[in-house]
């Protein structure tokens, strides 16, 4: 690992570029050498109802603030602070602070931050520390060191939040991209810190870890219209460390290769991914793992590229090493169609269909390791899911003094499982969304009036439920557009098996005002009044009240 580093900063060194100590002298000589702009918010927020929690009081600070130095040094600086869980212990703050000054290619992180690498060795993990990233010419250099898990005792009180030992993580990525070639490499090692626990929680399934990963990448144009792609990774975990001679260590693997043609205005690639059953690193928060997937895309522009045309369709298949219990081949086959034939009107549609094939084995298949006779008692099921969904969009009016536009927007899904090709009725599922909206804008008097209604069916588990209820809502724009209130007012009604279920009203209000340009005041406020046919009343109040400062 030390010598990955040591070669980092020697690549860094041959291909810097040099230090211009004359137009660094000539940006001191500015008058605007400082500048500084960004915006705080205060945010407070207060819940009551006749349900627990009965009343909350939460609040929110957050900031964003840029520095500039001599117009040639970048610091941003962001913050949040909040007290929402502040009684509840994580082995994540819900709290950040974090600090990215930069200069030309160099650009330091410090604090609460993410740094991804790879999706196989680091990847959008928040830690708590120091990131380097340079780019000078064709490179992409990256560093990071810090903390990953902050230590967290082992609580009966608290079982919904494990224990966790402090882990420390480093990691270094390098990238050279030529006009015709990229190619890229990262190292990643994280390691937990045994003692940071009084009590060790072995009771519970969670062990002190270490891990070491790495991956290699690589693209090129072997022709003019002809990309090929890969990306090999590996990771090496002790899943508990105090055990000696490597004797929990399991090594890992993962595979990811494509070639992309590309004529006229079409794409066609063609993909491979396989990653090894129960890969792991302690770089991600969740990592997929024990499948292949084979996949095609498509991708087109026709009729003046007023049509944009998408298709992808694959193959999965998972129980890689023929451990499982059953093994899963799934098929995915997908479409969307953009179509905007003029500037009034936008239609999008889409379709997919997710098939999953499980066959789960006899127990037969262990004992008997070698049968040349179809086993008859092998279960067979098919999962089958579809999605389809339309948007349409069309401009009624379109003049100095109004605007009126109508959209319309439906989603279906339905699910459910074969055996033999019976269907099961408790594992079906069919849900439809829909939703008209029609709104007016009067760009004279800043008034804007909108109406929808919103419809669902839903049919699982044997029982179709039925929702619907309009909105409507106002807005308006008063003080040469220094403040603006909007009201709105929305019911739904439930029905169960045909029978009335419940009642639901929402009351929204909100306001902001802007003064002195920088400075702004909000306040909104919700009412809901949930009315069930076979139990009492529920209502719940929300009450936000903000203040924003921009500089």
């Amino acid at each position: 690992m030390a010598l990955t580093i040591v070669y980092s900063f020697v690549v860094i060194a041959l291909h810097c570029q040099t230090y211009r100590v004359e137009e660094t002298a000539k940006n001191f000589s500015k008058q605007e050498w400082f500048k500084m702009n960004g915006g705080v918010t205060l945010n407070s927020m207060y819940m009551q109802g006749n349900v627990p929690p009965s009343s909350t009081l939460s609040y929110l600070l957050a900031g964003n603030v840029h520095f500039q130095l001599f117009n040639t040094i970048q610091v941003p600086l962001s913050i949040s602070l909040t007290n929402t869980g502040a009684n509840v212990a994580y082995p994540t703050l819900p709290n950040r602070f974090s600090l990215h000054p930069s200069y030309k290619w160099a650009t330091l992180h410090l604090g609460d931050i993410t740094l991804p690498f790879s999706p196989y060795t680091l990847s959008d993990h928040q830690f708590t520390g120091v990131g380097l990233e340079l780019s000078p010419d064709k490179w992409k250099i990256a560093a990071m060191y810090g903390q990953l898990q902050r230590k967290l005792e082992y609580d009966t009180a608290n079982v919904l939040v494990p224990a966790a030992y402090q882990r420390m993580g480093v990691g270094t990525q390098v990238r050279y991209q030529h006009e015709t070639f990229t190619i890229g490499s990262s190292i990643f090692l994280a390691k937990d810190n045994e003692t940071s626990l009084l009590n060790q929680p072995d009771s519970v399934g969670i062990f002190p870890q270490q891990n070491l990963a790495s991956q290699v990448d690589i693209s090129a144009n072997v022709a003019p219209n002809i990309r090929l792609m890969g990306e090999y990774a590996f990771s090496l975990l002790d899943r508990d460390m105090r055990i000696p001679s490597n004797g929990s260590r399991v090594y890992y693997q993962s595979y990811n290769m494509g070639i992309a043609y590309t004529f006229l205005k079409n794409e066609l690639q063609l993909k491979y991914e396989r990653i090894d059953p129960q890969y792991s690193t302690l770089g991600t928060y969740y990592s997929n793992s024990d499948y292949e997937n084979i996949t095609v895309n498509f991708t087109t522009q026709l009729l003046k590229d007023k049509v944009q045309l998408a298709t992808n369709v694959g193959v999965q298949n998972d129980d890689l090493d023929g451990t499982k219990g059953s093994r899963t081949s799934r098929f995915v086959g997908a479409m969307n169609v953009a179509y905007t034939p003029s500037q009034r009107v936008s239609i999008n549609a889409g379709y997919s269909n997710f098939q999953s094939h499980k066959n789960v084995k006899s127990q037969f298949n262990y004992i008997n390791q070698y049968d040349i006779v179809q086993n008859l008692d092998t279960l067979d099921f098919v999962q089958l899911s579809q999605n389809a969904n339309f948007m349409c969009s069309y401009v009624l009016q379109q003049t100095d003094s109004q605007n009126q536009n109508v959209q319309f927007t439906t989603n279906w899904q339905q699910a459910k499982d074969t055996y033999i090709g019976i269907s099961n009725p408790s594992n079906f599922m069919s849900m439809l969304n829909s939703y008209l909206m029609h709104t007016i804008q009067f760009n004279k008097t800043n008034w804007q009036v909108s109406s929808s209604f919103n419809y669902t069916y839903s049919d699982m588990q044997q029982a179709t439920n039925k929702m619907f209820g309009p909105t409507v809502a106002v807005s308006a724009r008063f003080l040469n557009k220094t403040l603006q209130s909007g009201l709105s007012y929305s019911c739904n009604w439930s029905y169960t098996e045909a029978e009335y279920d419940q009642f639901v009203t929402n009351i929204r209000i909100h306001s902001s005002y802007t003064f002195l340009k920088k400075h702004t005041l909000q306040a909104s406020g919700t009412y809901q009044l949930l009315a069930k046919n076979t139990t009492p009343n529920i209502y719940r109040t929300n009450l936000t009240i903000a203040y924003r400062y921009t500089f």
